[in-house]
């Protein structure tokens, strides 16, 4: 009852009331028994809870102690941003269990700790006294944020996990032995009763130092002693309690690629999908299979490694599986440099070659039989022998040729299932064994006939052999086989360019450690380069690997890489990509990062993935190609019944029939809708556009992960953008350093000394404000900062950084407070908050759109430092271009309102958020989503991953983090902020030529259809004969396929002349 509290169970198995209150305290609320105890079947219990509305009032409308604790628990209310201090975490072991309580307690994924800081969040509407008690349990000690003081005042050498857990049992010293960590997938947990029993169990486990399990996801996870006890005991500990337990082992998946050929319509890549999850549930993850690159990704976990059953096995067992379905299939390998690479002797032909040959074999046979038939006259001899040797002709095109696809139906058959190889195997055989029928009686009634006068006459029945028939029908399959397989190949140009990049060979050199010079190079494969060689780089050659340059300087050409098109020059020190060309003069480069790791290798994985990924409108026509051959054998059947039977009843008119007879006249008809029907150009419309558009995104430096991103780009209607380094410049100077001070001295000295207490704080700054302040104070602090070093330093997200700062000479600290006005009002002595004075200095500031900085030494307010960062030359181009889309611009920023609004004006964006930590972030991008918004997300800092995966699509700067670009869908290669337009243009541009496949191939199928099944006969005497349709379908694929290539047409909008045109015709 919403409005009382009251809860009502009624069981249907004895149990205890407890587990019932247990069970709605793990979702946030209290609870208790009102009446009855411990409960038989067909009892019935009341449980009593806090209403669920807003009242505090309990049963009856009395206040009382339940009702007042619910109110604590908050259940129900709006999620808030809930920050505690967690002490004694020493390792990612501790990390992980704090994680799993406090979003087990708080019931939400959003939980985030800070290892070094001891601070964790969590966006819930738990209170947080829920939550430190979830991590008291586990074993830690927790205190609001504000109120760490005394906590790390009371225990200041807590050792972690190890002896976090010491309350529970006494413990073998063993404080030297380092933890494994141990994640476990559970089952049979219903209540919060079942985490603590699995829990207490646990922790009573000799060996085990402690454990946290989450009800929610039904995981756990367990740090123990190796020494102690074993994972296998672990399991056993949970399975005694009556649960399941098995090891999650996640870091140590892999991937295996499989090159399968044979593949022939729509319907076997899920097909493959689906067999090799049924077969092996327990060893595979996940498996993506493109019809389009012939390759399968199959994700695999360590628990069948566990069992001894190694991932050579499972790849033989898999290949079995497979070639049983008939299909060729063999494994690939990542050589050193990371790309894929099947063994040569045991690779399967490529499609191209297998298509090109059966065509030539079918079309050369096909076409001596039609120049037999037409050349053939009485004067050769009888009529039948012309029809023995066009079945001598014929017979192999079908064996041949038809036999492929009849091997490939029969193995769909032997499965209840069918594809395209189903209706061209029936089709071609129907016809065929007609004709041999036809033959067999032609040579028994009609053995000497010379014409087919002759022939009628001696009784044949109007059965005429028609060998003719399934070649050509064969032929025109093939060949439209042959050219969709090249235009197939065509759509992974991209890739091919990306791997051709990388260069045959490298030019080692050796350098002599005493003289320092360099001796004569040697020529080695690249993919035997390790980290360290050295290598030299000749004008005109391609950077053979990741690197640095050690000797030298020149210019090199990134463009292949990252689109830039001007070179860049490097010199001593400067980092270069390998697969660029040098363009300037000869270099030594040190390697250092393995061929495997180096980012060439990265984006052709990130575009093989993407490629081989499905888009979400994929599901669509999978489900149509799931139904549509049985569909096409069910029409076929009643299209012959249909003629057939009106033929035989009378119905149709005697010219209909005359020439064929009603079986092959009706014959005819069944067969061309067999043919004609194509699911292929169904099945191939999304994918091939997806590889186009993602190999055409990648050659112009934007890196998209998948077809799901591709697809959800297109419908994006806001975009959210971080303004520090994103649209504006990512380094920040300071322009100006105004005193504050009003009691300490304000000679240039003492701002020397001030200067170099906040280069040493800001020294482990990441922020580009703390870069930009650290830069400034180390060159204005008059060589001061020696002998100072920083301790205990802590960054506030969104805030500023707090570190205390000990002078080793004087053996004296002073705390150190560098932030924006939020962080000073925390900080300041009441005494001592911000003045009128100083507030209006920083306004002053403000309103010139440059940021400012304030300065607290032992909780005194210094000085203030303004920094200012220019927008990008083209963030104003950008964001009018945006607009012209129809997409909005939010900027965030943990900037005060006023900078803020002064950047927004500039850049013409009229939403803005601003004093944005990076949880406000996510609580934008969520307000965004919730008001019907499809959200981007921009950003190149680690404070924005947050938000870059809450969004819809999370796009990251090149020049970014490599949190962030983990976190987005889209990578921009270039800082270039043209790139966010030009990956929206290139998405929705595959997504209108993706519906254009699909509404092509659907046309086609429709009129095609109702045309082979001869309904327009009746009024205009034309017949779509099977070799015709044959024809039609197989360029209907082909089609489809070229349509996709035409993406690599498309060019990016130049920006400027687009803004250009613009304002010409607002002008006019």
């Amino acid at each position: 009852d919403l409005a009382s509290g009251i809860a009502t169970v009624t069981t249907d198995a004895p149990i205890d009331a407890q587990e019932l209150v247990d069970a709605v305290d793990i979702c946030g609320f209290d609870a208790r028994v009102a009446e009855g105890g411990d409960l038989n079947e067909g009892d019935i219990a009341s449980i009593e809870m806090a209403p669920l509305a807003s009242s505090t009032r309990g049963v009856g409308g009395e206040e009382d102690t339940d009702t007042e604790k619910t109110a604590l628990l908050g259940g129900g209310k709006t999620p808030s941003l809930v920050t505690l201090y967690v002490h004694g975490m020493h390792c990612s072991t501790c990390q992980s269990w704090v994680a799993s309580a406090m979003s087990n307690a708080a019931a939400t994924d959003d939980v985030k700790i800070d290892l070094q800081t001891g601070k964790a969040t969590a966006m819930t509407s738990v209170k947080p006294e829920v939550l430190m008690t979830a991590v008291q349990r586990t074993g830690y000690e927790a205190r609001l944020w504000e109120d760490r003081a005394d906590l790390i005042a009371s225990n200041p050498a807590t050792a972690g996990h190890a002896n976090a857990s010491s309350a529970l049992k006494s413990r073998p010293s063993a404080a030297d032995e380092e933890l494994e960590s141990l994640s476990l997938q559970l089952s049979g947990m219903s209540c919060g009763s079942c985490v603590r029993h699995i829990e207490d169990a646990l922790r009573t486990r000799d060996g085990v130092e402690a454990a946290a399990v989450q009800l929610m996801g039904q995981k756990g996870k367990v740090a123990f002693r190796p020494s102690i006890v074993t994972p296998e005991q672990v399991i056993q500990t949970v399975v005694d309690k009556g649960y399941g337990a098995v090891a999650i082992d996640e870091k140590n998946k892999t991937t295996l690629i499989l090159h399968i050929e044979g593949m022939v319509c729509p319907s076997c890549p899920p097909r493959i999908e689906r067999a090799l999850l049924k077969a092996f549930p327990a060893a595979i993850d996940s498996v993506s299979v493109s019809a389009v690159t012939n390759r399968a990704n199959v994700v695999c976990n360590a628990r069948h490694r566990s069992r001894g059953y190694e991932d050579e096995q499972l790849m033989n067992d898999m290949l079995e599986l497979l070639r049983s379905m008939d299909y060729a299939v063999e494994p690939v390998h990542e050589d050193k440099s990371g790309n894929a690479e099947g063994s040569a002797s045991s690779a399967p032909e490529p499609e191209e070659v297998v298509w090109r040959r059966l065509f030539w074999t079918s079309a050369v046979l096909t076409v001596v039989l039609l120049l037999l038939d037409a050349t053939w006259s009485p004067a050769l001899g009888p009529l039948v022998v012309r029809y023995w040797l066009d079945a001598f002709l014929a017979t192999p095109v079908q064996v041949i040729v038809g036999g492929r696809f009849i091997r490939s139906a029969l193995g769909f058959a032997r499965r209840c299932s069918a594809n395209m190889s189903t209706l061209v195997a029936l089709s071609s055989t129907i016809a065929y064994m007609y004709s041999c029928y036809a033959l067999l009686y032609a040579t028994a009634v009609g053995g000497e006939a010379s014409d087919m006068s002759d022939m009628d006459k001696s009784g044949s029945m109007g059965l005429v052999p028609m060998f003719d028939m399934p070649g050509m029908l064969l032929t025109f399959i093939v060949l439209g086989k042959w050219l969709e397989a090249i235009a197939k190949d065509r759509t992974t140009a991209a890739i091919t360019a990306l791997k051709d990049l990388q260069p045959p060979t490298a030019f080692v050199v050796t350098q002599d450690p005493e003289t320092g010079t360099f001796g004569d190079d040697e020529a080695v494969p690249c993919e035997d380069l390790e980290v360290g060689d050295l290598v030299r780089v000749r004008p005109g050659e391609v950077v053979p690997g990741d690197g640095e340059v050690v000797f030298g300087s020149t210019t090199i050409d990134e463009s292949m890489i990252t689109g830039e098109s001007m070179p860049v020059y490097k010199g001593e020190g400067d980092t270069v990509i390998g697969g660029t060309m040098n363009s300037g003069g000869s270099v030594v480069v040190k390697v250092t990062t393995s061929q495997s790791e180096s980012m060439l290798a990265h984006i052709i994985q990130l575009v093989e993935d993407a490629q081989c990924s499905k888009a979400p409108i994929q599901a669509y026509a999978d489900v149509v190609a799931a139904y549509f051959t049985p569909i096409v054998l069910i029409l076929s059947f009643a299209t012959f019944a249909g003629w057939y039977a009106l033929a035989l009843s009378g119905a149709l008119p005697a010219s209909y029939t005359e020439q064929d007879g009603p079986f092959l006249f009706s014959l005819l008809f069944a067969i061309a809708v067999l043919v004609v029907a194509c699911p292929c150009a169904l099945g191939l419309a999304t994918p091939t556009a997806v590889m186009v558009g993602t190999g055409v995104a990648a050659t112009h430096g934007v890196l998209i992960k998948g077809g799901e991103a591709l697809e959800t780009a297109h419908g994006v209607t806001m975009c959210v953008m971080d303004k520090t380094g994103t649209l504006t410049e990512h380094e920040l100077t300071v322009v100006s350093v105004v005193d504050l001070t009003t009691q300490a001295p304000t000679d240039a000295s003492y701002m020397r000394e001030v200067m170099a207490l906040v280069a040493v704080a800001e020294q482990g700054s990441e922020h580009p404000l703390g870069v930009g302040v650290h830069a400034y104070a180390s060159t204005h602090c008059g060589g001061n900062a020696r002998g100072l070093v920083s301790e205990e330093f802590e960054a506030i997200p969104g805030q500023g950084i707090k570190c205390w700062v000990r002078d080793n000479e004087a053996n004296a600290r002073q705390h150190v407070v560098v932030g924006n006005r939020r962080l000073m009002s925390d900080t300041l002595d009441a005494d001592d908050q911000l003045s009128t004075h100083a507030g209006s200095i920083a306004a002053a500031l403000e309103e010139q759109g440059k940021v400012v900085v304030f300065v607290a030494v032992n909780r005194v307010l210094v000085c203030c430092i303004a920094l200012s960062a220019l927008p990008r030359d083209d963030a104003q181009l950008v964001v009018s271009a945006l607009h012209r889309r129809g997409i909005g611009v939010c900027m965030l920023t943990g900037d005060n309102v006023r900078t803020a609004n002064v950047i927004a004006r500039k850049l013409g964006v009229k939403n803005v958020v601003a004093e944005a930590t990076p949880a406000s972030k996510v609580q934008c991008v969520q307000d965004l989503q919730n008001q019907g918004h499809v959200v981007a997300m921009v950003g190149d800092g680690i404070n924005d991953a947050p938000a870059l995966a809450q969004a819809d699509v999370g796009i990251a700067i090149g020049a970014g983090t490599d949190v962030a670009m983990g976190a987005a869908a889209i990578v921009l290669m270039r800082s270039e902020l043209s790139g966010i337009c030009l990956a929206f243009d290139i998405s929705r541009a595959t997504l209108k030529r993706i519906k254009l496949n699909l509404g092509l191939s659907l046309v086609y199928n429709t009129i095609g259809i109702p045309a082979a099944a001869g309904l327009l006969f009746p009024w205009t005497g034309m017949t779509l004969p099977p070799w015709a349709a044959s024809f039609a379908m197989a360029m209907s694929s082909v089609c489809v396929v070229c349509s996709s290539l035409t993406l690599n047409f498309f060019t990016p909008e130049d920006l400027a002349a687009e803004n250009a045109r613009d304002q010409a015709r607002r002008r006019e």
